[in-house]
Protein backbone atom coordinates (compact mmCIF):
# COMPACT_ATOMS: atom_id res chain seq x y z
CA UNK A 1 0.00 0.00 0.00
CA UNK A 2 2.88 2.39 0.64
CA UNK A 3 4.74 1.43 -2.08
CA UNK A 4 1.36 2.00 -4.48
CA UNK A 5 1.35 5.96 -2.54
CA UNK A 6 4.98 6.54 -3.61
CA UNK A 7 6.32 6.12 0.32
CA UNK A 8 9.99 5.14 -0.06
CA UNK A 9 11.09 2.67 2.18
CA UNK A 10 13.62 4.87 3.62
CA UNK A 11 11.03 6.92 4.78
CA UNK A 12 9.17 4.28 6.51
CA UNK A 13 12.41 3.43 8.80
CA UNK A 14 12.36 7.29 9.26
CA UNK A 15 8.78 7.89 9.82
CA UNK A 16 8.51 4.88 12.09
CA UNK A 17 5.62 3.46 10.70
CA UNK A 18 3.67 0.13 11.31
CA UNK A 19 1.15 -1.89 10.36
CA UNK A 20 -1.66 -3.59 12.03
CA UNK A 21 -3.21 -6.72 10.47
CA UNK A 22 -6.56 -7.77 13.02
CA UNK A 23 -8.49 -6.60 15.65
CA UNK A 24 -10.14 -2.94 16.05
CA UNK A 25 -7.21 -1.03 13.87
CA UNK A 26 -6.83 -4.01 11.63
CA UNK A 27 -5.75 -3.91 7.59
CA UNK A 28 -4.30 -0.50 8.54
CA UNK A 29 -0.81 0.95 8.13
CA UNK A 30 -0.36 2.93 11.48
CA UNK A 31 1.22 6.34 11.61
CA UNK A 32 2.75 7.56 14.73
CA UNK A 33 2.83 11.55 15.69
CA UNK A 34 5.99 12.29 17.50
CA UNK A 35 7.29 15.32 19.01
CA UNK A 36 10.35 15.34 20.63
CA UNK A 37 10.48 11.30 20.56
CA UNK A 38 7.51 11.26 22.45
CA UNK A 39 4.61 9.49 20.83
CA UNK A 40 1.18 12.26 21.14
CA UNK A 41 -0.86 9.53 18.81
CA UNK A 42 -1.18 7.87 15.91
CA UNK A 43 -3.44 8.16 12.36
CA UNK A 44 -4.62 4.74 11.39
CA UNK A 45 -5.55 4.33 7.79
CA UNK A 46 -6.98 1.50 5.80
CA UNK A 47 -5.55 -0.60 3.06
CA UNK A 48 -8.56 -2.34 2.00
CA UNK A 49 -12.34 -1.70 1.87
CA UNK A 50 -13.35 -0.31 5.77
CA UNK A 51 -16.03 2.16 6.61
CA UNK A 52 -13.99 4.46 7.97
CA UNK A 53 -10.58 5.23 6.09
CA UNK A 54 -9.08 6.96 9.03
CA UNK A 55 -8.67 6.14 12.87
CA UNK A 56 -7.36 7.91 15.32
CA UNK A 57 -6.77 6.92 19.04
CA UNK A 58 -9.83 7.89 21.73
CA UNK A 59 -9.44 11.18 23.13
CA UNK A 60 -6.48 12.99 20.18
CA UNK A 61 -6.72 16.25 19.78
CA UNK A 62 -5.54 16.68 16.29
CA UNK A 63 -6.33 20.24 16.44
CA UNK A 64 -3.78 20.71 18.96
CA UNK A 65 -1.10 17.99 16.93
CA UNK A 66 0.98 18.86 13.73
CA UNK A 67 2.52 15.75 12.02
CA UNK A 68 6.28 15.57 11.88
CA UNK A 69 6.48 18.76 13.86
CA UNK A 70 10.17 18.03 14.33
CA UNK A 71 10.59 19.62 11.05
CA UNK A 72 9.84 22.81 12.85
CA UNK A 73 12.94 22.92 14.00
CA UNK A 74 15.34 21.71 11.42
CA UNK A 75 18.25 23.67 10.68
CA UNK A 76 17.60 24.69 7.63
CA UNK A 77 16.68 27.34 4.71
CA UNK A 78 14.09 25.06 2.88
CA UNK A 79 10.85 25.93 3.14
CA UNK A 80 8.63 24.33 5.24
CA UNK A 81 5.61 22.87 3.82
CA UNK A 82 2.26 22.43 5.34
CA UNK A 83 -0.25 20.24 4.15
CA UNK A 84 -3.25 18.64 5.40
CA UNK A 85 -2.89 14.68 5.45
CA UNK A 86 -0.14 12.57 7.18
CA UNK A 87 -0.03 11.07 3.35
CA UNK A 88 0.67 14.40 1.30
CA UNK A 89 3.54 15.13 4.14
CA UNK A 90 5.14 11.55 3.41
CA UNK A 91 5.39 12.28 0.20
CA UNK A 92 7.59 15.70 1.14
CA UNK A 93 9.36 13.93 3.81
CA UNK A 94 11.10 15.18 5.92
CA UNK A 95 10.16 18.61 4.89
CA UNK A 96 6.38 18.66 5.61
CA UNK A 97 4.37 18.99 8.62
CA UNK A 98 0.45 17.64 8.56
CA UNK A 99 -2.55 19.59 10.58
CA UNK A 100 -3.96 16.37 10.47
CA UNK A 101 -7.27 18.39 9.01
CA UNK A 102 -7.57 22.29 8.75
CA UNK A 103 -5.62 24.81 9.98
CA UNK A 104 -6.74 25.73 13.74
CA UNK A 105 -5.20 28.40 15.94
CA UNK A 106 -2.82 26.06 17.65
CA UNK A 107 -1.40 25.59 14.34
CA UNK A 108 -0.69 29.48 14.08
CA UNK A 109 1.11 29.45 17.35
CA UNK A 110 3.16 25.92 16.49
CA UNK A 111 3.99 27.20 13.02
CA UNK A 112 5.39 30.23 14.34
CA UNK A 113 8.15 28.25 16.19
CA UNK A 114 10.34 27.74 13.31
CA UNK A 115 13.01 29.77 11.91
CA UNK A 116 12.33 28.35 8.26
CA UNK A 117 10.27 30.41 5.81
CA UNK A 118 6.91 28.27 5.20
CA UNK A 119 5.18 27.62 2.32
CA UNK A 120 1.13 26.69 3.15
CA UNK A 121 0.53 23.81 0.69
CA UNK A 122 -3.32 22.46 1.35
CA UNK A 123 -5.41 20.43 -0.79
CA UNK A 124 -6.77 22.72 -3.74
CA UNK A 125 -10.10 22.68 -2.20
CA UNK A 126 -8.89 24.78 0.42
CA UNK A 127 -7.42 27.76 -1.60
CA UNK A 128 -8.76 30.42 0.89
CA UNK A 129 -7.50 28.61 3.90
CA UNK A 130 -4.12 28.42 2.57
CA UNK A 131 -4.02 31.99 1.76
CA UNK A 132 -5.71 32.73 4.89
CA UNK A 133 -2.71 31.00 7.03
CA UNK A 134 -0.06 31.93 4.98
CA UNK A 135 -1.44 35.59 5.42
CA UNK A 136 -1.40 34.70 9.12
CA UNK A 137 1.92 33.84 8.88
CA UNK A 138 2.93 37.13 7.47
CA UNK A 139 1.11 38.98 9.68
CA UNK A 140 3.08 37.30 12.65
CA UNK A 141 6.67 38.23 11.17
CA UNK A 142 7.53 34.88 9.21
CA UNK A 143 8.45 34.40 5.96
CA UNK A 144 5.48 32.84 4.26
CA UNK A 145 3.57 32.36 0.86
CA UNK A 146 0.86 29.56 -0.46
CA UNK A 147 1.41 27.14 -3.21
CA UNK A 148 -1.61 26.68 -5.87
CA UNK A 149 -2.52 23.18 -6.38
CA UNK A 150 -4.12 21.77 -9.59
CA UNK A 151 -7.74 21.91 -9.21
CA UNK A 152 -8.80 18.65 -7.69
CA UNK A 153 -5.61 17.35 -6.45
CA UNK A 154 -3.69 17.14 -2.83
CA UNK A 155 -0.02 17.35 -2.35
CA UNK A 156 0.20 13.69 -2.34
CA UNK A 157 -1.03 13.15 -5.87
CA UNK A 158 1.52 15.47 -7.04
CA UNK A 159 5.32 14.60 -7.74
CA UNK A 160 7.30 16.06 -4.85
CA UNK A 161 10.25 17.53 -6.61
CA UNK A 162 6.92 19.86 -8.53
CA UNK A 163 5.35 20.84 -5.12
CA UNK A 164 8.71 21.77 -3.73
CA UNK A 165 9.89 24.47 -6.29
CA UNK A 166 6.40 26.08 -6.02
CA UNK A 167 6.99 25.96 -2.29
CA UNK A 168 10.20 27.77 -2.93
CA UNK A 169 8.38 29.64 -5.62
CA UNK A 170 5.91 31.29 -3.22
CA UNK A 171 8.72 32.03 -0.57
CA UNK A 172 10.60 34.13 -3.09
CA UNK A 173 8.05 35.85 -4.41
Amino acid sequence: YLLNRGIPTDVWAAAKIGAVTSGYYGRRIVIPIYNNDTCYGWVARSWGDADLKYLYPKGMKRSQLLYNQDALYADTTDPLIVVEGVFDALNLWPDAVALLGKPAGSHLEMLCATNRPIAVALDSDARSESEALAMSLSLHSKTAGFVELPAGTDPAELPALWVKQKALNCIRS
